[in-house]
């Protein structure tokens, strides 16, 4: 809460006969249209006075008891604070439920008797939905505020959001294995409405995608829901790499306003059964580190029969491959290359600093396994 000085109104009140009730209830009317009037001239929101009337004989009320306020930009309200009581009353304090809603304090506190005084409230509707706030107004000596219910209407829920969630499907495995990757589709909508998501399809024949009924929670306003749309995608993973397989797109019940949703790719990366780690040696030597051997581990996850490795013969002299040994966990098939620099490639010779170790295998979709090597004299 908000608080700061301003000016305050006093009205006078009729002594209560028959003639002065009869002036008092026309006075009421003209205050409320007068107000109706002016706060409809004062912002560019829409208010309106709620039909409840505050309890007969009340000597301290607070007009108007409940109030609608519709816009986009923070509106002026004014809350008119009366005493009926044969003594002078004061404003304690003046508090709200929402931050959204600033009230200023009066000038003065002291209420004279017969009299009344005005609060000047500052209120911002939500960008969505609406939002209920109470404005509480604590008299000293009394237990209980005077409660003014004010109801904020922000303008209407926009088009129905979506986000992809992942931006992408990606597969790995072994090539030819069979996939079935699962997201959900996240789409903000209008509380109360028909799903407007109907539907998912792929360009590419390959692929099948499948759409279920989504389920619902609570939204960012009142007058919206969050729905989630399971998605699975079934496709055949192809060669080695990455490669995309095609783009799924929505089927809409209805065309929202605004830009379509984008689509999402699918991708196939796809791994051979056979991994090799390192899948490429990078060695900076010194000639007092020679000869250096490095280690290259191979595992056959997928494999139905123990690995086996075969060496092709090597093009270059400054390396030397030993026979692959068997190593591991017993859940793996696994296998260890010991490999041996033995000399750093000399620059000008024609000697080259690459070369490529390959290795026959006897898994069915993985026959061949290249290994890159460098080697570059240490600096």
């Amino acid at each position: 809460m908000v608080e700061s000085n301003v000016e305050h109104t006093v009205q006078p009140v009729q002594p209560p006969s028959r003639i002065g009730r009869r002036r008092s209830a026309r006075a009421t009317i003209g205050t409320a249209i007068t107000l109706c009037l002016g706060l409809a001239a004062g912002g560019s929101g829409l208010y309106r006075l709620a039909s409840s009337r505050t309890p007969r004989g009340a000597d301290l009320l607070i007009e108007p008891a409940e109030a609608t306020i519709s816009g986009d930009s923070p509106q002026r309200i004014e809350l008119v604070v009366t005493n009926r009581r044969a003594k002078t009353v004061r404003i304690a304090r003046v508090q709200t439920s929402c931050g959204c809603t600033v009230v200023k304090k009066p000038a003065s506190p002291a209420i004279a008797p017969g009299a009344a005084t005005t609060l000047t409230a500052s209120a911002t509707p939500p960008s969505l939905g609406e939002k209920p706030v109470r404005v509480e107004v604590y008299i000293e000596g009394e237990a209980r505020p005077l409660v003014a219910r004010i109801t904020l209407k922000g303008r209407d829920p926009p088009v129905p959001a979506v986000n992809w969630q992942p931006l992408e499907v990606v597969a790995r495995g072994a090539p030819g294995s069979e996939q079935v990757e699962k997201f959900e589709l996240l789409s903000t909508e209008h509380k109360g409405s028909q799903p407007w998501i109907s539907g998912a399809k792929c360009d590419s024949p390959g692929i099948k995608v499948e759409l279920a009924s989504p389920h619902e929670e609570r939204g960012p306003s009142a007058a919206t829901v969050r729905r989630k749309y399971p998605v699975s995608v079934a496709f055949t993973l192809e060669k080695p790499g990455r490669i995309r397989l095609g783009t799924i797109s929505l089927e809409l019940s209805s065309v929202p306003d605004g830009s379509a949703p984008r689509s999402i790719p699918v991708f196939s990366d796809c791994r051979p059964s056979v991994e090799a780690a390192p899948d490429t040696v990078f060695a900076s030597v010194s000639p007092d580190e020679l000869p250096k051997e490095i280690v290259v581990r191979f595992r056959a996850p997928l494999m139905s029969s123990p690995l086996e490795l075969k060496p092709d013969p090597i093009e270059v002299a400054w390396l030397e491959v030993d026979e692959p040994r068997a190593s591991g966990s017993p859940s793996l098939f696994c296998a260890e290359l010991p490999i041996r620099i033995t000399a750093i490639p000399a620059e000008g010779n024609g000697t080259p600093r690459r070369t490529t170790i390959r290795l026959r295998t006897n898994a069915p979709d993985c026959p061949l396994v290249e290994i890159p090597v460098y080697v570059q004299p240490k600096s």
